[in-house]
C-alpha cells in the first residue's frame, strides 16, 4: 500500500539545450559532466543555470563516465575501433580535471584571445602514465596539470564503476570482476603525494555477464536482465556468526551450507526446556524464511539461486579460461565471498490466457550509509568483523548498505546492517509499486526518485527507520513496515538519463524518441544532435518538513493515524539529514574525501528537527492508546524540552482540543522523573531558579493528586525534588486523604517527617509498617538510605538510614546484603560509605552493629556460592573479612570489660530469640565441639582438681561463638590471622582468649598448651581437628610425658591419676576407631627412662622438665614402673582386634540379611 500525498515540490527548474552526450555524470557540489562525441568532456555548473564552465579532452570517445569524490577524479570507459574494425575498450582516469578552468583562463588572459567553451579545453596539455607502473614526473606533480592514468586491464572491459568513499574502481570484463584499489603514494624525488591504482591479486568470476555493476566498500553488485547478485568479500580470520541486535527472536539459525544435526537439536531443546519450561526451539531455514516473507510472497524471482555463484580466483598469468577454480594463494585463503542477494527471474504465467510473460531487471542502486563512529554501536561491538579488503578510511563509520533492485513494475529495497548476520534474516524492507514501467532510479538520503515511461515519481524511504532502530534500544522511531508515500508525480516525455547531484536532479531528454524507445535503449543513438536538459533544484529538508506539516495539520483532528504517519515521514527526513554523513573533497593537494561539517542544510535542520520531535511527542502523549505513551518521553527528550515546559505545553494543547485525558501526561512524568531522580543535574530539572523548581513540584503534585493519587506515594519516594519543595504540602495531602493508608504512604510519611524534623512522628509511622512489607519497599526504594554530600561529594547515609539503624538494624542489614547480591551496589562502595560515615556519626555503635550484621549476611550468601576450601578473595571481600573480624574483636573486648546484659540496646528486631540466633550464625556448623569444654562455656578443672569459673556474660559468649566458628571455618586470610594473634597478645584478659589462640595456632603448639591449660578438652580437640596419624602420636607422647613429669612429685599425685585416665581414654578411642596397622603406627616408640625420656625424640616428643633430677635410685625405679605402665599397648591392640572382628561380623550379618531379603517373595 502506498499513500499518495503531493508535498515534494522542486524549488526551481531550468531547461536548456545541450549537445547529445555519449555519457554523463555529476560531480559535487553541483557540476554536470557531459562526454561529447568530439573526445571531450563538457563541465556545466547547475547553480549557474547550466552554464558551461570549461571542458577537458579525452583520448577516445567516452562510453561510460563516473566521478569519484575520493581523489576527485573522473573515470571513463572509452572505446575505439582498431584496423580490423574490432571495438576495443579502455579504462582511463583523469586527475586534476577541474584545474583546467584556472589554467585556461590564465592562458586566455596572457594571449588576449577569447576562446569558446568547446575550444578552451584544447589549450590544456594532457600528461599520461600507466597505473602502478609509471610515476608522474617532477614537473607534472608540481604543476597539478591534467593527468590521464591508463588502467592496465588485461581483458577487454565493458563496464566500470567507482566506490565514492574508498576510491576503488570496479571493472567488469565479460564475467570477470576486477578491483583496482585507490592508493596515495609519495614521489621519490619531489616527495609530493600522487594518486595511483593497484590491481588486487585476485578477481571474482560470476555466473553471468552483467549489464550494470556497483561497488561500495567491500560490497559488490552485478545485474543482468534476468539475474542479480549482491555479495561482499569478508576476511575469514575475522568472520564470526553474528545475529542482528534488532532481531529479538532467540531462535536457532543455520546457514545454507550447514548440516542440521537432529540429535543436537533435541539436546538443545531439552536443556532449554529445563531452564525455561515454556521455551521452544525454532529452526529458521534461510530459503524458507525468505520465500515465506510477506514482502516476497508474490515476487517474480527465486531466492538464493544456486546457479548464481561467484568465486575468488588469483589474477591469471594466461587467458581466463586456463585458470582453474582450485588455484589459490595466500590472499585468497584470507578472504571469502558472502552471498547476500541471489535473484533469478522466473517466467510469469497469466492464469486466464496461460500466456507466459518474461519480466526483466531494469536498474539497481547500491547506497552505503555512513554515520558517526561513536554511535555506530554495531561496529563498536563487532570490531573483529571489519575487513581490510577494498575498505576505506571510514570503514568503521559504515552502518549499513542499501540495495534497490527494480523490475519493470516494482522496486525491492534491501538493507544490510554491516556488522550483522545476513544469512537468515529477511533484509527486504520495502516494495515500491511504480505507476508505470521504470528504467532508472536514484536515491537521496530520504527520497527515492524513479524515472518511468510517463514521468518522474518520488517516494519516501525506510532506510533511516531501520538504521535508528538498530542504534537505539527503544523504539523511538516509526516502524519500518509503515506504508511509503508517493510524494511527487510529474510528467516527462523522452527522458534518456536521470542524474542526482548534491542539490539538483538532472533529466536528459531526447524529444524525438518515443518513450518505448527510450526504455529499451537508453544509450541508443539519435538522429538529432541536441538534447533537452532539465535541471530541477531539490527542496531543502526544512522546506519539505514545512510542506508535509501543513498537509498533516489538516488531518490532526479528523484522522490521528494519518497525522502521525505524515509527521513521522517529515521527522525521519530531518533525522536522516542529521544522522547520515555527507561528503566533500579536501582542499589539500591529496583531495581525499572527508565528511561535510557545518553544512547549511544540517544547521537549518537542527531546530526544525527538535520541532518535529515535539510535535510527535504531543501526538503520542495526547493519544488514548497506552502503546503510544511510551514514545512520548524519548521524543520530548530529543526536542530538548524540560519537564515543566512539557506540562505547560500539554495543558495548552488540552485546552485547544477540549480534552481532559491526562493518562499520557501521568505516564510521561513517571517515565522521566523516576529514572532521573538520583541525577538532579539532568536537563529535565533545569529551570530558571528555585522558584520554577517549586512550580514544577507543585504542578506535578497537583496532577497526581487529581488524576493518579495511588501513585503519588511512589513518586514521592522516588523523586527528591518533590520532597524538597513541598514537604508540608505533601504531609497534608497524604495524611488527610480518606482512602486507607497503605504501607507505601506510611513510608513516604516517614521520609517527609524526617525532612521536617519530626523524629517521633517518623518513628510512629515506621513502627506501623510490617517487616516483610518494609523490606520490599526498601529494596524498591533503596536510594532513600543514601544522600549526596555536595554537588560532587561522596555518598553517605541519610537520616532515614540512621533511623532504620536504631529501630530496624537487622532489617537494614539484610537489605544492604540483598542489594549487594543483586549487584545494585558494590560491596567495596558500601564499605567505603560505612568507613567514611562512622567516625563522624553520633550513632557509630549502631552503624557498627549494622555493618557486622551486613557482613554476616553477605558471607553467608558468598559461601553458599563458593567453596570455602578453595576460595580466593578479591580486594573488597578481603577487606570485608578483615572488618568482620575486627568488629568481633573490638566488640568482644568491650563486652569483656563491661558485663552487659544480652539485650542492652533498646531497639526492635523482628527476629527469633538469641539462643536460636546463636545456632544460625555464620559457619555455626563449622564450630568445633571441643570449644564448649573450654572457658568460658565450661568450668575448667585443672589436673590438681581446681575449678576456674567464669562470670556470666551472654552477649559476649554469643559473640565469641561467632568468632570461633569463623576461625574454625579456615576461611580467614593469613594476614587477618596475624592481626588476631597480635591482638590476643595485647589483651590477656580478653574473654575466651585461650580458645581463640587454639583456633589460630598449629596443632602441635595447641596440644602442648591444652595439655597444660585445659586437658579436659584434649580428646575432643583431637576428634575435631586431627587428620593425620602423626598428630595422634604427638598427642599420646605428650600425655605420656605429662604423666612422667608429675609422677615423681607427691603433691601432684592427683594430676598423675588425671593424666593416666586421659591417656587411657585416648588410647581406647584410637584402638576402637583405627585398624591394627594404623594403631601400631600411632604408638610412640618405647622410651628408656634414663635417656629417651629426657631428650627430645625424632618424633618431635618434647623434652622433660629441666627441673627433674634422675640421680635418686628409688625415684628412678618408681618411674620405670610408670613408664612400663603407660607404654603397655597390648590391651589396646587386643581391643582393636576385637573391634575389627566385631565390625567384620556386623558387615557379614548385614550382607547376609540383604541377600535373604532379596530371595524372599514378600
Amino acid at each position: 500500500m502506498v499513500r499518495v500525498i503531493s508535498v515534494h515540490h522542486f524549488t526551481n527548474q531550468q531547461v536548456l539545450t545541450v549537445e547529445q552526450p555519449t555519457a554523463s555524470t555529476v560531480a559535487p557540489p553541483n557540476r554536470l559532466l557531459l562526454a561529447l562525441s568530439n573526445h571531450s568532456v563538457e563541465v556545466r555548473d547547475l547553480h549557474l543555470d547550466g552554464e558551461v564552465l570549461f571542458s577537458f579532452p579525452t583520448v577516445d570517445e567516452v562510453a561510460q563516465i563516473c566521478h569519484c569524490i575520493n581523489g576527485d577524479y573522473v573515470a571513463t570507459l572509452e572505446s575505439k575501433f582498431n584496423r580490423q574494425n574490432r571495438e576495443l575498450n579502455f579504462c582511463r582516469v583523469y586527475i586534476n580535471w577541474d584545474s583546467v578552468a584556472a589554467l585556461q583562463q590564465s592562458k586566455m588572459n596572457h594571449s588576449g584571445a577569447s576562446l569558446g567553451a568547446t575550444e578552451c579545453g584544447m589549450v590544456q596539455p594532457m600528461r599520461a602514465r600507466i597505473a602502478g607502473r609509471v610515476t608522474p614526473t617532477t614537473n607534472q606533480s608540481e604543476l597539478g596539470s591534467l593527468e590521464m592514468i591508463e588502467i592496465p586491464v588485461k581483458r577487454n572491459p565493458h563496464l566500470i564503476n567507482v566506490c565514492q568513499i574508498s576510491g576503488n574502481i570496479l571493472i567488469a570484463s565479460e564475467k570477470i570482476l576486477t578491483i583496482y584499489t585507490f592508493t596515495m603514494k609519495t614521489h621519490d624525488i619531489s616527495k609530493l603525494k600522487f594518486i595511483d591504482f593497484e590491481e588486487t591479486p585476485m578477481f571474482i568470476e560470476v555466473s553471468f555477464k552483467p549489464i550494470q555493476v556497483e561497488i561500495a566498500e567491500n560490497y559488490l553488485a552485478c545485474m543482468s536482465s534476468d539475474a542479480m547478485h549482491l555479495m561482499r568479500v569478508v576476511s575469514t580470520s575475522g568472520k564470526c556468526d553474528i545475529v542482528q541486535e534488532n532481531d529479538l527472536n532467540e531462535s536457532f539459525k543455520f546457514s545454507e551450507d550447514e548440516t542440521i544435526d537432529y540429535k543436537k537439536l533435541l539436546e538443545m531443546e531439552t536443556s532449554t526446556s529445563s531452564s525455561a519450561p515454556s521455551s521452544c526451539i525454532t529452526i529458521n531455514l534461510p530459503t524458507i524464511v525468505r520465500e515465506n516473507s510477506a514482502v516476497h510472497r508474490h515476487s517474480p524471482f527465486t531466492y538464493s539461486d544456486k546457479e548464481l555463484s561467484a568465486y575468488l580466483k588469483t589474477s591469471p598469468t594466461s587467458t581466463p579460461t586456463e585458470s582453474s577454480s582450485s588455484s589459490t594463494s595466500s590472499g585468497i585463503d584470507n578472504y571469502q565471498i558472502e552471498h547476500l542477494i541471489q535473484l533469478k527471474l522466473k517466467p510469469i504465467v497469466i492464469d486466464t490466457t496461460q500466456k507466459i510473460v518474461n519480466e526483466e531487471f531494469k536498474t539497481m542502486v547500491l547506497k552505503p550509509l555512513y554515520i558517526d563512529e561513536a554511535v555506530n554501536r554495531n561496529r563498536v561491538n563487532n570490531k573483529q568483523h571489519t575487513t581490510k579488503f577494498a575498505g576505506s578510511l571510514y570503514r568503521n563509520n559504515l552502518h549499513s548498505v542499501a540495495c534497490l533492485i527494480a523490475t519493470q513494475q516494482e522496486g525491492f529495497m534491501y538493507q544490510f546492517i554491516d556488522a550483522g548476520g545476513h544469512q537468515v534474516v529477511d533484509n527486504c524492507i520495502t516494495v515500491y509499486p511504480f505507476t508505470a514501467p521504470v528504467f532508472k532510479v536514484v536515491l537521496e538520503d530520504h527520497f527515492l526518485h524513479a524515472l518511468t515511461e510517463t514521468g518522474l515519481e518520488s517516494y519516501t524511504l525506510r532506510l533511516t527507520h531501520r538504521l535508528c532502530q538498530s542504534l537505539q534500544n527503544d523504539n523511538t522511531c516509526p516502524p519500518v513496515h509503515e506504508s511509503v508515500c508517493l510524494v511527487g508525480l510529474r510528467p516527462f516525455i523522452g527522458i534518456e538519463q536521470l542524474l542526482l547531484s548534491n542539490n539538483h536532479l538532472v533529466l536528459l531528454a531526447n524529444a524525438e524518441t518515443s518513450p518505448t524507445h527510450s526504455c529499451n535503449s537508453s544509450n541508443s543513438s539519435s538522429s538529432t544532435s541536441t538534447w533537452t536538459l532539465y535541471s530541477l533544484e531539490l527542496p531543502a529538508p526544512k522546506t519539505i518538513f514545512n510542506d508535509i506539516a501543513i498537509v498533516a495539520s489538516s488531518h490532526r483532528l479528523t484522522s490521528a493515524a494519518t497525522y502521525c504517519h505524515l509527521m513521522s515521514e517529515a521527522h525521519m527526513i530531518l533525522r536522516a539529514t542529521l544522522v547520515l554523513y555527507k561528503w566533500t573533497v579536501d582542499e589539500s593537494s591529496t583531495k581525499r574525501v572527508k565528511p561535510l561539517r557545518n553544512d547549511a542544510s544540517i544547521i537549518d535542520s537542527i531546530e526544525v528537527y527538535k520541532q518535529s520531535c515535539a510535535l510527535l511527542a504531543d501526538h503520542y502523549i495526547m493519544s488514548r492508546d497506552e502503546k503510544d505513551f511510551k514514545m512520548a518521553p524519548a521524543y520530548y527528550k530529543f526536542a530538548g524540552l524540560q519537564v515543566y515546559d512539557v506540562i505547560k505545553r500539554v495543558k495548552r494543547l488540552q485546552e485547544q482540543a477540549n480534552v481532559k485525558n491526562m493518562q499520557g501526561m501521568i505516564y510521561y512524568l513517571k517515565a522521566v522523573l523516576i529514572p532521573a531522580a538520583n541525577q538532579p543535574n539532568l536537563s529535565v530539572f533545569n529551570t530558571d531558579g528555585h522558584g520554577n523548581r517549586a512550580k514544577l513540584s507543585e504542578a506535578v503534585l497537583c496532577l497526581f493528586e487529581q488524576h493518579d493519587y495511588d501513585e503519588l506515594p511512589m513518586l514521592i519516594l522516588k523523586v527528591p525534588l518533590l520532597r524538597e519543595y513541598g514537604t508540608d504540602n505533601l504531609i497534608a495531602i497524604l495524611s488527610n486523604h480518606t482512602l486507607p493508608v497503605s504501607d507505601e504512604r506510611k513510608l513516604a510519611l516517614v521520609v517527609l517527617h524526617i525532612l521536617k524534623g519530626s523524629g517521633n512522628d517518623a518513628k510512629r509511622y515506621l513502627d506501623d509498617i510490617e517487616t516483610n512489607e518494609l523490606s520490599r519497599l526498601l529494596l524498591t526504594n533503596w536510594e532513600l538510605m543514601f544522600e549526596q554530600l555536595g554537588v560532587k561529594g561522596n555518598p553517605s547515609f541519610s537520616e532515614f538510614a540512621t533511623l532504620l539503624t536504631t529501630q530496624r538494624s537487622e532489617l537494614i542489614s539484610a537489605t544492604f546484603a540483598c542489594l549487594i547480591e543483586k549487584k545494585t551496589i558494590s560491596l567495596g562502595k558500601l564499605l567505603k560509605i560505612f568507613l567514611d560515615h562512622m567516625p563522624s556519626s553520633s550513632d557509630a555503635s549502631h552503624y557498627g552493629q549494622v555493618l557486622q550484621n551486613l557482613l554476616e549476611h553477605h558471607f553467608r550468601y558468598y559461601f553458599s556460592k563458593h567453596d570455602a576450601t578453595q576460595v580466593v578473595y578479591d580486594r573488597s571481600t578481603h577487606e570485608a573479612m578483615k572488618l568482620l573480624v575486627r568488629s568481633y574483636l573490638s566488640q568482644l573486648q568491650y563486652l569483656s570489660l563491661h558485663n552487659l546484659p544480652a539485650n542492652s540496646n533498646n531497639q526492635r528486631d523482628d527476629s527469633t530469640k538469641d539462643k536460636t540466633k546463636d545456632d544460625l550464625h555464620l559457619f555455626s556448623n563449622k564450630r568445633h565441639e571441643y570449644l564448649n569444654k573450654m572457658a568460658p562455656f565450661a568450668v575448667v578443672v585443672t589436673p590438681d582438681g581446681e575449678k576456674h569459673k567464669n562470670g556470666k556474660n551472654d552477649k559476649a559468649d554469643s559473640l565469641l561463638k561467632k568468632l570461633q566458628a569463623l576461625l574454625c571455618s579456615r576461611t580467614v586470610p593469613n594476614q587477618v590471622l596475624m592481626e588476631i594473634n597480635t591482638f590476643l597478645g595485647l589483651n590477656e584478659k580478653l574473654r575466651g582468649r585461650l580458645s581463640l589462640q587454639i583456633c589460630i595456632m598449629s596443632v602441635n603448639d595447641a596440644i602442648l598448651i591444652l595439655a597444660n591449660e585445659c586437658p579436659q578438652c584434649l580428646l575432643q580437640y583431637a576428634r575435631d581437628v586431627f587428620c593425620k596419624p602423626d598428630e595422634w602420636k604427638m598427642l599420646i607422647a605428650t600425655i605420656q610425658h605429662k604423666v612422667l613429669s608429675v609422677s615423681h612429685v607427691d603433691a601432684q599425685n592427683r594430676a598423675c591419676v588425671y593424666y593416666k585416665k586421659l591417656l587411657k581414654d585416648i588410647l581406647t578411642h584410637v584402638a576402637m576407631t583405627m585398624n591394627l596397622e594404623s594403631l601400631i603406627n600411632v604408638f610412640p616408640q618405647h622410651m628408656d627412662y634414663s635417656t629417651s625420656y629426657i631428650l627430645e625424640s625424632d618424633d618431635g616428643i618434647p623434652k622433660a622438665s629441666s627441673g627433674l633430677e634422675m640421680g635418686d635410685n628409688d625415684v628412678e625405679g618408681e618411674n620405670v614402673d610408670i613408664l612400663n605402665e603407660i607404654q603397655n599397648y597390648d590391651p589396646y591392640i587386643t581391643l582393636c582386634k576385637e573391634t575389627m572382628h566385631a565390625n567384620q561380623i556386623k558387615k557379614l550379618i548385614t550382607a547376609t540379611g540383604q541377600q535373604l531379603l532379596c530371595t524372599l517373595n514378600l
